[in-house]
């Protein structure tokens, strides 16, 4: 539905920014847009719930890596274009254009230009996400890339470093050291084993720049391209990690490195520089020759020359800087796998957030079932009679009595019929309209709990986890609560109103319904409990398979560069394939308590007919006829309540993990004095 998405892409632009909107006091005024989102769709679903309570009364009566390894260290563009356009659009205009670049194996090249030239556009055009629109881009050797905002996964520092590689223990301390780690790890609560919450929320931005560069050092790759890695670094530590890893005589001193600087105090390191400009490139030998050139923009030149002259005024031996401002390390949070409480009940003990209707409908129908059994009765009472009356009358007075006898009946007959269907349709109008009230209420109680919630709650959940609940749980709660519920009620209500019927005829059947129906509570409950856990076990893979997918994309162009594209393709699906057998468990008690129902639902046929076929001295027509047409619908009613059971648990487990975040503890509020 066109409402439900659009609710759901605000829900996550939301909680994408969810710091700033609580810098700003925005929970209010945002959450109001929601709410006039969630209004257009529960119009919908109230439109569908009421076509359908009606008509149901009424017939009742869902690239690959980007290089590969030929010639090491390479990196040649000749007379390249680049641009971000869509290959629809016929004309194109390139963001970079005649691009010419040679860089030889070894060198370190520093990329230079204002902000927005497009230093950032020609790492993407060598790495392949820009497409080349001209020319061709010739890159060899395995490459890895730094982004200038550093991408890190919902994983341990050591995975985050390591990125699928084996371990290797002496190069991994060196690696860890030359990228000033040691502090950071060491006040963490498990050192690298510890767990970084989603975007790194519990990591400074510094820590995750460190981060990113060890696992581009660990590569071990051929060509380095560094998207500006030293910004989020105070300048005592950045210099002491270009001198260790990034310069000539670091870790990365015999590698291809294209460096993206910022600053010039790095400038004069550089083998060769490249001034972005006017969409165009140009090429210098060092630093001198670009402050020399007349042609070059004056305000870097500038800029450039101030900067070359303090860091050469400044430099001295390195001293221990401070460290950034960092959170402790912790464990994101898993999510729980079940509730305590048994789930039908803790829906039934919050009846309340549907309203008086649902309370009300339920009398409705409960009238329904009773009228569904008078109506029963007159006809085998109407058929005793009839009998009694024929046997009485005489050919003479036969027409006339029996039109008069007939139409009395037939009139009585209709009467109870439209009742009840008039009821069955008043309840499902009643229920619609529950099922709004219970969609509305949840919705805007977790909405305003989760905005209400600390930050800690957003660091702790992975975004897809939150939404998650905001997504496939609560479309559980409205496709289903009406549908389900419905139905569910009138299945019971119908059911014990068929063995009502078989008990006033043959009262000795009640012996063995309550025998077949101590064997279907324990099977239920058997069944009932491990479906719970099957279900809750899928909502739980489903919400890591969803955090997975929006963190592979926020990181794929680090996720190609490094060419684990195939390993974050098998993680997928190895969340998928729990997701599946969570489901396949769900199906398999599904299938075994249907198998138990129907058993039992046949048991009770065959005992309806020996108690008033076999083991009777004298038949009656009229009482064998309404006792078998009631106890034949038995087994199809109790395997279709069977297939309502499961539709209503699903609704109720994700109503429970809906209904979680309805209760989540508010942030303490400031209040002025």
């Amino acid at each position: 539905m066109k409402a439900r998405d659009e609710r759901i892409k605000s829900l996550s632009d939301l909680f994408a920014s969810i710091r700033t909107v609580k810098m700003y006091a925005w929970e209010e005024a945002l959450q109001e847009t929601v709410h006039r989102l969630r209004n257009v769709e529960l119009s919908w679903l109230f439109r569908a719930n009421l076509l359908d309570g009606v008509l149901d009364s009424v017939y009742t009566a869902s690239t690959s890596v980007v290089c590969t390894a030929k010639d090491a260290r390479h990196v040649n563009l000749r007379k390249c274009g680049f641009s971000w356009s869509s290959p629809k659009e016929e004309i194109k205009q390139d963001h970079l254009k005649a691009v010419n670049l040679d860089v030889r194996p070894g060198s370190l090249v520093g990329v230079v230009g204002f902000v927005g030239s497009g230093k950032s556009s020609l790492l993407s055009g060598i790495l392949g996400e820009m497409p080349c629109t001209v020319g061709r881009v010739v890159c060899t050797g395995r490459i890895a890339y730094v982004p200038q905002l550093a991408h890190v996964h919902n994983m341990t520092v050591r995975d985050n470093i390591l990125y699928g590689q084996p371990m290797d223990f002496d190069f991994y301390e060196e690696v860890i050291a030359g990228c000033r780690l040691i502090d950071d790890l060491n006040r963490l609560p498990a050192g690298d084993l510890t767990e970084i919450g989603e975007k790194g929320g519990n990591l400074s931005g510094g820590q995750k720049q460190r981060i990113s560069l060890a696992r581009a050092v660990y590569s071990r790759s051929d060509v380095y391209l560094l998207d500006d890695p030293l910004s989020s670094l105070d300048p005592v530590v950045g210099n002491g990690i270009f001198e260790t890893v990034i310069g000539n005589t670091g870790f990365l001193g015999n590698k291809t490195r294209i460096m993206v600087c910022n600053q010039g105090s790095y400038l004069r390191y550089m083998d060769k520089l490249v001034l972005v400009h006017g969409g165009s490139i140009r090429v210098y030998t060092n630093v001198e020759d670009l402050l020399a050139d007349p042609d070059s923009p004056e305000t870097l030149r500038d800029t450039a020359r101030a900067e070359v002259m303090h860091s050469c005024e400044t430099e001295g031996p390195e001293t221990k800087g401070g460290q950034e401002n960092e959170s402790a390390g912790r464990v994101t949070e898993k999510e729980q796998q079940g509730s305590n409480k048994v789930g039908i009940f803790t829906a039934i003990s919050r009846s309340r957030l549907s309203g008086w209707q649902a309370m009300v409908a339920l009398v409705v129908f409960a009238v329904s079932a009773t009228l569904l059994t008078l109506q029963q009765l007159w006809i085998k009472v109407w058929t005793d009679v009839s009998s009694a009356h024929d046997e009485e009358t005489t050919e003479h007075d036969n027409d006339s009595a029996l039109e008069a006898h007939r139409a009395s009946w037939v009139g009585v007959l209709v009467a109870l019929c439209v009742f009840d269907v008039a009821c069955r349709v008043v309840g499902g109008l009643l229920l619609a309209g529950s099922s709004r009230c219970l969609s509305w209420r949840l919705h805007s109680a977790m909405l305003q709990h989760v905005l209400g919630s600390p930050v800690s709650l957003f660091d702790s959940s992975p975004r897809g986890r939150i939404l998650n609940r905001f997504s496939a749980d609560m479309d559980f709660v409205d496709s289903r609560t009406f549908l389900s519920g419905k139905q569910s009620v009138q299945s019971v209500l119908f059911t014990v109103a068929k063995v009502v019927v078989i008990a006033t005829q043959s009262p000795n059947v009640l012996l063995v319904g309550a025998l077949t129906v101590l064997i279907v509570f324990f099977g239920l409950r058997l069944s009932v409990s491990a479906s719970y856990k099957a279900r809750f076990f899928e909502s739980v893979v489903l919400s890591r398979l969803l955090a997975h997918v929006t963190e592979t994309l926020e990181c794929l162009s680090s996720l190609r560069a490094y060419g684990v594209v195939r390993r974050t393709c098998d993680r997928f699906c190895r969340l998928a394939d729990a997701n599946t057998r969570g489901y396949s468990a769900f199906c398999d008690t599904y299938k075994f308590t249907r198998f138990i129902t129907s058993t039992c639902g046949f048991v009770v046929v065959l005992a309806t007919l020996l108690l008033n076929v076999v083991f009777v001295d004298k038949w009656d027509s009229s009482r064998i006829g309404l006792a078998m047409s009631s106890a034949s619908s038995v087994p199809l009613a109790m395997m279709y309540l069977c297939v309502l059971l499961f539709n209503m648990l699903q609704m109720v487990v994700s109503f429970e993990r809906c209904l979680e975040y309805s209760e989540l503890p508010a942030e303490v509020r400031l209040t002025r004095v």
